[in-house]
C-alpha cells in the first residue's frame, strides 16, 4: 500500500489517493513518499487520537496490515468531494507531543530509520521526531563527506549538539588521515556534548598507531560531562588511557588490550572504577586480562556489580585476580568460556562472592564433553564456599548455557552430580533460588526436529533432576543458533 502526505490533514491525503490526483501535484516539494511502515504508524496515531488516550496508554500491539486496510478505506469512505482549505500549511499534528513521544519510544525506538521517514511526512512530525532521530548518531572516519556533513551540522544548528545521546565514531586506518579528514574530525571530537551518555570507538587498529593530535581529542571527548557508557570495540587500547575515565559508570573493552610501563612523573592518580565491565580475552595466554588488572593499571573494581567476560576456558584461571578485587560488590556473573579444543580447561575459584545474585555458565559439549562439563560443576561448588548460614544466601538464578551437536547429548553430562549440588536441602543452603536454567544450544538439528528436541530435552533432563524439578524451578530451554565467543 503506498500512498503521498501532503502538508494538510490525512483525510486529504486519502483522497488524493483515491481519485487519482497524485499525479497532477506529483511534483510539488511537500509531497513525501509514505511507505506501509508510515501508514502503521499513522494507525497507531489515529487510533490513540480516537480513543481519546494519553502518554500512559499507549497500544500494546503492532497494527496489522489488515487494520491499516480497515484504516484506509473507513477514510476513503468518509471522504466525498476535497476540501480545499485543508490544504493550507498550518496543519498541526492531532496529538499532543508527549503522546507522540511516547509512541516513538515505544514501537521505534530501535528503528531509526523509519524515525527519519516520519520526520519527512510534515514540519509538526519533522519537529517532534528531530530529537528522537538525533539521539543516536554514527560516524564514520573512512569518508570525508559524511565527517564534514556531521561537522557542518553542528555548526549550522545551534542545539544540535544538545540532543546527542549516543555517538558512535568507526573507522580503520585513522593514522594515515589526509588534513582536511583530521580537521573535521579533530572538530567534532572536541566539540560540546552535554547530555552524552554513551560513546563508542570503533578501529581496526592499535591506540599507539593513532597521532597524538587525535589521542588528545579524544581525551576532550572522554570528559564529557554527562559521559556514563564507553565501548571500545575491535580497537587496542591502551590501559593506561582509562584513567582519563573517572566517571563513567560502564565500561565495555571488545579488543585488546596493551600494557606498556609508565614514568612517575606520567602516571596519574585518577582511576576508572566502572559498576559494570565488559571484556574480551581473545588470546591464548589470558595476557589482556592480566594487562586490564595489572597493579598498576588504572581500573579498579571496588565499585563493580556485573561482570560479563569472554575468555577461553584454558585461561580462565587468570580472571582470579578480578574477581577477589570486586568480591564484596559482585552481584552479577556472566563467564562465557570458549573451547580451546580438547585442552584440560582451567578451575574458575568462586569462592570469594558471598554477595552473587545472578551468574551464567558456559560449556562446550562438542569438545572434550567430560571436562568442560567438570569445569562448570566444580565452578558451582565453589560458589560461596564460606560456611552456612552464609553459603548461597543471596542466590536468585544460576543459567547454563550448553553448546551441542548431537541430538542424544543428554548420556554425556553427569546430571545425577549437579543435582547433588542442591542437596539434601535446597531452601536451607539456596533459601533465595528462583531460577535455575539451562539453555541448550543446537546447531547441527534440522528444522523438523526442533519441537521434538524441545519436548524431549524437558522430560529427560527433568526426570535426571528431580530436586530441581520438584521444586519447580528448572526451566529448560534450547535454540539453534551460534555464538561467536566458542571457538577462540
Amino acid at each position: 500500500m503506498r500512498g503521498w502526505y501532503v502538508d494538510g490533514s490525512f483525510e486529504k491525503i486519502i483522497y488524493l489517493h483515491h481519485r487519482g490526483a497524485l499525479k497532477v501535484r506529483a511534483s510539488t516539494k511537500s509531497l513525501k513518499f509514505w511507505n506501509l511502515e508510515l501508514l502503521r504508524a499513522q494507525c497507531i496515531v489515529e487510533t490513540c487520537r480516537t480513543l481519546n488516550t494519553n502518554s500512559q496508554a499507549v497500544i500494546q500491539t503492532q497494527p496489522s496490515v489488515s487494520m491499516v486496510r480497515k484504516f484506509f478505506r473507513r477514510h476513503v469512505e468518509r471522504i466525498r468531494r476535497p476540501v480545499i482549505h485543508h490544504l493550507g500549511l498550518g496543519w498541526q499534528f492531532p496529538l499532543p507531543p508527549d503522546v507522540v513521544l511516547s509512541i516513538l519510544d515505544t514501537y521505534f525506538f530501535q528503528n531509526p530509520t523509519t524515525i527519519g521517514e516520519l520526520s519527512l511526512c510534515c514540519h509538526s512530525l519533522a519537529q517532534l521526531c528531530r530529537s528522537r532521530r538525533l539521539r543516536a548518531l554514527s560516524v564514520d572516519t573512512q569518508f570525508l563527506e559524511p565527517l564534514q556533513d556531521f561537522a557542518t551540522s553542528l555548526r549550522r544548528y545551534s542545539d544540535m549538539h544538545e540532543l546527542i545521546q549516543d555517538l558512535c565514531i568507526v573507522g580503520d586506518n585513522i593514522s594515515s588521515f589526509p588534513a582536511a579528514f583530521a580537521e573535521q574530525l579533530h572538530f567534532i571530537l572536541t566539540h560540546s556534548y552535554p547530555k552524552l551518555t554513551r560513546l563508542e570507538m570503533s578501529f581496526r587498529a592499535p591506540w599507539s598507531s593513532f597521532p597524538k593530535q587525535f589521542q588528545h581529542a579524544c581525551h576532550s571527548m572522554f570528559s564529557q560531562p554527562a559521559l556514563r557508557e564507553v565501548v571500545f570495540n575491535r580497537l587496542c587500547i591502551r590501559v593506561d588511557m582509562l584513567s582519563h575515565l573517572p566517571n563513567i559508570s560502564s565500561l565495555e573493552i571488545r579488543g585488546d588490550a596493551d600494557r606498556q610501563p609508565l614514568p612517575l612523573s606520567r602516571r596519574s592518580d585518577s582511576c576508572c572504577t566502572p559498576e559494570h565491565l565488559v571484556f574480551c580475552d581473545s588470546s591464548n595466554t589470558g595476557i589482556i586480562t592480566r594487562n586490564l588488572f595489572h597493579e598498576e593499571s588504572p581500573l579498579k573494581l571496588t565499585r563493580l556489580k556485573k561482570m560479563e567476560a569472554y575468555i577461553s576456558n584454558v585461561q580462565a584461571g587468570s580472571l582470579a585476580l578480578p574477581l577477589k578485587m570486586c568480591a564484596r560488590t559482585l552481584t552479577s556473573l556472566h563467564l562465557y568460556l570458549g573451547a580451546s579444543g580438547n585442552a584440560i580447561p582451567a578451575t574458575i575459584d568462586l569462592g570469594l562472592l558471598t554477595h552473587l545474585e545472578d551468574i551464567l555458565l558456559t560449556c562446550d559439549l562438542t569438545k572434550g564433553p567430560q571436562h568442560h562439563f567438570s569445569q562448570v560443576l566444580d565452578a558451582l561448588s565453589r560458589l560461596g564456599s564460606q560456611p552456612a548460614p552464609v553459603r548461597h544466601r543471596h542466590l536468585l538464578q544460576i543459567t547454563l548455557v550448553f553448546r551441542n551437536n548431537d541430538i542424544d547429548f543428554i548420556k554425556y553430562p553427569k546430571w545425577d552430580r549437579l543435582n547433588a549440588l542442591f542437596a539434601p536441602s535446597l531452601e536451607t543452603e539456596w533459601p533465595k533460588l528462583a531460577n535455575m536454567n539451562i539453555h541448550i544450544m543446537h546447531e547441527t538439528v534440522r528444522d523438523r526436529l526442533r519441537r521434538y528436541v524441545q519436548y524431549s530435552l524437558r522430560e529427560k533432563i527433568g526426570s535426571l533432576m528431580p530436586g530441581l524439578h520438584h521444586a519447580r524451578i528448572l526451566k529448560i530451554h534450547s535454540s539453534f543458533q551460534s555464538l561467536e565467543f566458542w571457538d577462540f
